[in-house]
């Protein structure tokens, strides 16, 4: 015959003479327990059911809660609001680690089993989902920083187009009135004449690669935009001359490590 202490939830197992015999017991918790009569010796309940009885009398008692049918409801709600999966994950890993071994399976250990499970597939979805919205993101802003170079080279063309309806030739930076719009790209006309993107020291933030050639001639020019758009070795580069052509020279952002 087993008893189950409502106090503790340790069980107490009787021999068939002590349940016929004796009229009470103790648990380990010196609680005192009359023991029931019983029919007879061989008068063995169900494991099943009596494990579902106690967990009845445990919950009515208040020595047991349904925590892991609680965890498994944080944790499906967190498919809507991103921390209760995490909180879920945590009740359902206190039902299984942080209670004792007699309440836990009078806690909703199945559920809370599946609280961790459901929690942890749900974070993994909302972790892709955030990191593609953060790329997504990323992108659209890297792209409109690029087509600022678009813009600034434009407008550059424009004031060299304007000084040689004037002088007859194109000129440096020094003689134009050419004012960045964004400051984002470092825009070349020469090796040491340059405007654009520098930092607090004042220091140019983004040199000329040895291979791009900016020059301007009396009757042509040729200017370099450069930017490090993802802070690797590599440069955004594009290029202008004195035709209008514009020209995309290095995608930064198409490049691979």
């Amino acid at each position: 015959m087993r008893l189950t202490c409502l106090k503790c939830g340790q069980q107490i197992e009787l021999s068939s003479w002590e349940a016929r015999h004796e009229p009470y017991t103790y648990c380990v918790c010196a609680t005192e327990h009359v023991i029931p009569h019983v029919s007879g010796p061989s008068t063995f309940p169900n494991e099943r059911a009596a494990v579902a009885t106690r967990t009845r009398a445990f919950r009515a008692a208040g020595i047991a809660k349904n925590t892991g049918r609680v965890a498994l409801s944080v944790s499906l709600a967190g498919s809507l609001l991103f921390p209760l999966s995490l909180l879920g994950i945590g009740m359902g890993t206190f039902v299984h680690a942080g209670l004792p071994e007699q309440l836990r399976i009078h806690s909703g250990f199945r559920q809370a089993l599946g609280a961790i499970i459901t929690g942890v597939l749900i974070l993994v979805l909302q972790v892709w989902f955030l990191v593609g919205w953060f790329e997504d993101r990323s992108s659209l802003e890297t792209g409109l920083i690029q087509e600022m170079a678009r813009e600034e080279l434009t407008k550059l063309h424009r004031v060299q187009m304007r000084f040689l309806d004037e002088h007859g030739r194109y000129a440096n930076f020094s003689e134009l009135d050419f004012n960045p719009i964004y400051g984002r790209y470092t825009i070349y006309l020469g090796h040491n004449d340059y405007v654009g993107a520098r930092d607090d020291n004042g220091e140019i933030v983004h040199p000329l690669p040895f291979d791009y050639v900016p020059a301007v001639r009396a009757d042509s020019f040729r200017a370099v935009a450069v930017n490090n758009l993802d802070e690797d070795s590599e440069l955004d580069i594009w290029v202008i001359e004195d035709s209008g052509r514009l020209v995309h020279e290095v995608d930064d952002l198409q490049l691979t490590p």
